[in-house]
């Protein structure tokens, strides 16, 4: 999944001159439609902490991601609560101890078990110019 100028592009191959970006999966929704695999494979029934990204069909950037005191959410149950939002586009990311979400404009955050490496950050577009 590529969001480039606003515009959201599901690709299997280049990146489409992208400047950076992260590799995750599963792919969850492509177009409002569910990805094949979301329903195949030994993990997607498992139920984990989970955390993903998702695009609305308004355009809205969506970051999701489950507490840690919750016990979590099968693959087929994020795909689920994200196209109940109104996701168009969504992408899983990592998932486990080390899913956590921060935001600061809203003083809300779920934490995680295990201190995290790295992170992926964003800002409105005024502070990246």
């Amino acid at each position: 999944m590529l969001i480039k100028d606003g515009r959201v592009y599901i690709r299997k191959d280049s990146l489409g001159g992208a400047e950076e970006g992260i590799q995750s999966g599963p792919l969850l929704l492509a177009d409002g439609k569910v990805y094949d695999h979301v329903h195949k494979g030994a993990n997607i029934r498992k139920i984990a902490r989970r955390s993903a990204v998702a695009v609305t069909y308004g355009g809205q950037l969506l970051l999701a991601s489950t507490d840690a005191d919750i016990e979590g959410l099968t693959i087929a149950q994020l795909t689920a609560v994200l196209k109940g939002l109104g996701a168009q586009h969504a992408l899983a990311l990592d998932g486990g101890g080390l899913a956590q979400l921060y935001v600061s404009s809203k003083d809300y955050s779920v934490s995680g078990w295990d201190r995290v490496p790295v992170a992926l950050e964003v800002f409105p577009r005024s502070r990246t110019r």
